[in-house]
């Protein structure tokens, strides 16, 4: 006779929420295990390592809820939006990447989240800084953000003389 696999605990009906309650305590503190590494290198002094906590953390936020509910509970949130001023690129891209994907997976509530920890003027001189240095430029003909702030201030230029 072969053995009987051991059925998954289902947890109780709540009608108020209409979901299932689960005793989900010891799933918590196994991802909470697998994530407290990961924010500890967000803080790390090598740049490799806190491009990998970001590449990380999108990953991790793709996972499940709970994952997700896990990361917006600890210090991650502030410490990537802190990540868009690092001084690498990779390390700034890989941040915005996360919270994209935080953002993505979160829905409504995660973006407000992250609007009011004051991403959007974290935004805003991250991208000012990218067209002071030229970063933002022509991609294969199409007329970019630089190029139009350019003609803009060509034109204007010209309408004052």
């Amino acid at each position: 006779m072969g053995k009987k696999d051991k059925q998954k605990k289902k947890g109780r009906y709540d009608p108020r929420t209409e979901t299932e309650t689960t005793n989900n305590n010891e799933e918590t503190k196994a991802i909470k295990s697998l994530t407290l590494p990961v924010l500890e290198k967000l803080d790390s002094m090598n740049p490799e390592d806190r491009e990998c906590a970001c590449h990380s953390i999108a990953n991790l936020c793709m996972e499940d809820d709970e994952t997700l509910h896990v990361l917006l509970n600890s210090d991650c949130l502030p410490k990537l939006i802190k990540k868009i001023f690092d001084s690498e690129k990779c390390v700034r891209v890989a941040a915005c990447g996360a919270l994209r994907n935080m953002s993505l997976a979160g829905g409504d509530a995660v973006c407000d989240m992250i609007v009011d920890g004051d991403v959007m003027n974290s935004m805003t001189i991250l991208f000012t800084k990218c067209i002071e240095e030229n970063v933002i430029t022509e991609v294969e003909g199409e007329v970019t953000t630089a190029q139009m702030i350019d003609e803009e201030d060509d034109e204007s230029e010209e309408d004052e003389e």
